[in-house]
């Protein structure tokens, strides 16, 4: 029963996620670190509670990792911040996971 106990926390799930466009980023409440700032081009914040069991790492202010034990709750929370700001099929501008391909739409052409 111990060794399950320490198996199972002592594997770390994580996920990569990156801001395309320019103006948005991820921003840390400095009082509260489980609380994240989205500023997403949109005229107002949006607020996430995160999580006790979800750490946050930044690289910079585009760029974040969400790190876990418990892969559910990891899978939820990066599907909800990802779900704020999908991305554009014509520019790619929107929240994407490090592994995510994108394939861009054409657009018009001008003769």
């Amino acid at each position: 029963m111990i060794k399950s106990f320490i198996k199972k926390n002592s594997t770390f799930f994580y996920k990569k996620l990156i801001l395309n466009g320019v103006g948005y980023r991820f921003v840390a409440i400095k009082n509260n670190p489980q609380i994240l700032q989205l500023l997403l081009g949109y005229s107002h914040s949006m607020y996430i509670k995160l999580p006790v069991e979800i750490n946050i790492s930044y690289i910079n202010y585009s760029n974040i990792y969400l790190s876990s034990t418990d892969y559910a709750k990891l899978n939820i929370v990066s599907n909800i911040i990802k779900s704020t700001r999908s991305p554009d099929a014509y520019k790619g501008k929107g929240i994407i996971f490090e592994y995510d391909v994108l394939k861009l739409k054409e657009g018009k052409k001008v003769q």
